[in-house]
């Protein structure tokens, strides 16, 4: 059991959002101890943040999908909710310098800064092995609703599903500008449980916020990853992709679900849910 647990604790996930509140029982033993903004160590006063890191690797209340990785942080969005350009690209060059660098980055965010903005960060990260996870965004449900940088190649985007494996209603549908399939995969994206902001708070949150344009499936599927990662430590993006998108549950759809476009004759890949939700427990094989 200890050599299971050491395996998963070698997978880091970095999180670029609000900042996380390192002084929370369910996440201060998983910090690897690197952290970019103006703070000594990991503060957040808005939230959000926290919550996404609890849903990845939360270690109490069974909130985190990967509970022994660790994970790092930077603070890309103020406590109001805003950001800027530099400041995420600030973020996103801090993943490749960290130490330890991770091996996948979450955002649950999106900005509309035009079109391929982040692409040149994003194609850092992929050169320097790190696996990008972006939520897809929360303007749906109409057709192609999908929002930067979640709607550009090279990147795992996400979308939200209900706890019956519906498509939240939020959830942006594809596809993509160009007109390639978005989202690739889905997870549960409303009322989800996590942690807070103080010490041993959890708060329920889902896709949207008033505050900032979020969503809550990314950081469900960057916890799956850093569960494949762990069993499958020479696994690369392509890899990741093929196991995620081959195990992927498929719920029923509504006429609703194949306005937006089917990539073949049947139901999947589809513009809604993209290969299906995620099913990390098959892609492992159990």
């Amino acid at each position: 059991m200890n050599h299971r647990r050491n395996l998963f604790s070698r997978i880091v996930v970095g999180i670029i959002d609000t900042g996380v509140f390192l002084n929370h029982s369910a996440l201060s033993p998983g910090y690897a101890g690197a952290w970019a903004d103006n703070t000594d160590e990991p503060t957040d006063e808005n939230g959000h943040g926290t919550h996404c890191a609890g849903v990845i690797l939360g270690r109490k209340q069974g909130i985190g999908v990967a509970p022994a990785a660790r994970w790092i942080a930077c603070r890309g969005i103020n406590h109001q909710g805003l950001t800027t350009e530099s400041a995420l690209t600030t973020c996103a060059q801090f993943m490749i310098t960290a130490q330890p660098r991770p091996h996948i980055v979450s955002a649950s965010w999106y900005q509309p800064f035009g079109s391929g903005w982040f692409n040149s960060q994003i194609s850092a990260w992929r050169s320097a092995g790190i696996i990008p996870v972006f939520a897809i965004g929360n303007s749906g449900p109409s057709c192609g609703t999908t929002v930067d940088p979640g709607n550009q190649p090279n990147l795992i985007s996400v979308g939200a599903t209900t706890d019956t494996d519906e498509l939240s209603p939020f959830s942006s549908r594809g596809p993509s500008p160009s007109g390639g399939l978005k989202p690739l995969i889905s997870a549960p994206g409303s009322d989800i449980f996590s942690s807070w902001k103080a010490p041993n708070t959890y708060k329920f949150l889902s896709g949207t916020s008033p505050i900032i344009r979020l969503l809550k499936a990314a950081p469900h599927v960057s916890g799956a990853i850093a569960l494949l990662l762990s069993a499958h430590p020479t696994y690369g993006y392509d890899e990741v992709v093929d196991a995620i998108s081959n195990s992927a549950f498929h719920p029923p759809l509504s006429n609703e679900d194949r306005t937006c476009g089917l990539t073949g004759a049947e139901d999947f890949p589809n513009n809604a849910y993209g290969y299906g939700r995620i099913d990390i427990a098959a892609a492992l094989g159990l």
